[in-house]
């Protein structure tokens, strides 16, 4: 197998197993268990993934995930969980099916294949991530399904075509680098998210919940002209946050308004959101984040709320904003 062709096979298996590794490997080992892949040429050592044992095992892994990915914020829990699994597993993968070549191409190709795979993993979980923040659950599922139904086709042209998935795989690198402070901002808005929810079945609250830390406080006195800050709640800012979307930080109501204070390329910011008696406050309880949805006429915002810091922020919320109505 020549370079560019060896290339190729490490960023498609890569790729793939970034956005779906166990299905990854479910197919390669069906594959070669029925002859669909010529173990007499450069992939003699895929032999390995036809054993049943390990089919058995990556089926079982698949259909845990084939379910998992089509709830809403589960999916979002499981990527997160996946974060270090899916590059690991990608350079295993290609370890295995580049065949014999010397210890450095082994090297080098375990770490393209494990960029690339981080690479594809990130953006399918911000993806999700993303979708999750909207109500309606079918975009959810039909970007479930096209990923399960991408993998067989995936593999297929990695193993006939290597040098045209490379060439695919390095457009969308490009791509990936244009975009990667949004997808990277909407990942560390999952991790602090599940960690939020393993607080919350542990039962316990942040330890600063309901405070706001400095510079988030000096911004928020001056904001409201006060010394005496009300309660605020740990929060990401989702849609009708103009240039704020998918930033962390704080949510606080006084009288007569809402105030969002977060730091976004290297500035604290604060939004203010206006409150009268017609305003509406709904908020849907969630897995990883609650919503919250403040509704001023035709105009609504959208809050994500971490667990771990609204335990008892319902009451304290009526109590800051008694001008608006629930």
């Amino acid at each position: 197998m020549g370079t560019l062709q060896l290339i190729g096979t490490a960023t498609g298996l890569g790729f793939l197993a970034g956005l779906r590794l166990y299905a990854t490997v479910l197919t390669l080992g069906l594959a070669v268990r029925f002859g669909l892949i010529d173990l007499r040429g450069e992939y003699s050592q895929l032999e390995a993934l036809g054993e049943w044992w390990i089919i058995a095992l990556a089926g079982a892994a698949f259909l845990l995930e084939f379910f998992a990915d089509k709830i809403p914020w589960v999916d979002s829990a499981w990527d997160s969980v996946h974060t270090v699994i899916r590059p690991i597993g990608a350079a295993a993968v290609v370890l295995t099916a580049v065949g014999d070549v010397s210890p450095y191409a082994q090297v080098g190709l375990a770490i393209l294949a494990g960029g690339v795979a981080l690479s594809s993993h990130s953006t399918k979980a911000a993806t999700r991530l993303a979708v999750n923040q909207s109500p309606e659950p079918v975009s959810n599922a039909i970007l479930s399904l096209a990923g399960d139904i991408a993998v067989p086709f995936g593999v297929w042209l990695t193993v006939e075509h290597p040098l045209l998935v490379g060439a695919c795989v390095a457009v969308f690198l490009a791509v990936f680098l244009i975009v990667s402070p949004r997808v990277f901002r909407l990942l560390r808005v999952q991790a602090a998210a599940t960690r939020g929810w393993m607080r919350s079945v542990a039962g316990r609250d942040r330890e600063d919940a309901g405070e706001l830390p400095e510079p988030y406080a000096e911004l928020a006195r001056e904001e409201l002209g006060a010394q005496n800050l009300p309660r605020a709640v740990r929060a990401v800012a989702s849609k009708g946050i103009a240039r704020l979307r998918n930033s962390i930080g704080y949510l606080l109501f006084a009288e007569g308004q809402a105030i969002f204070i977060t730091r976004r390329w290297f500035r604290y910011r604060a939004q203010r959101i206006q409150l009268t008696p017609e305003t509406e406050r709904h908020r849907t309880k969630g897995l990883l984040l609650d919503r919250l949805t403040i509704r001023n006429g035709g105009k609504a915002c959208h809050f994500g709320l971490f667990k771990d810091s609204v335990l008892e922020f319902d009451s304290e919320m009526e109590e800051a904003a008694p001008t608006s109505r629930p």
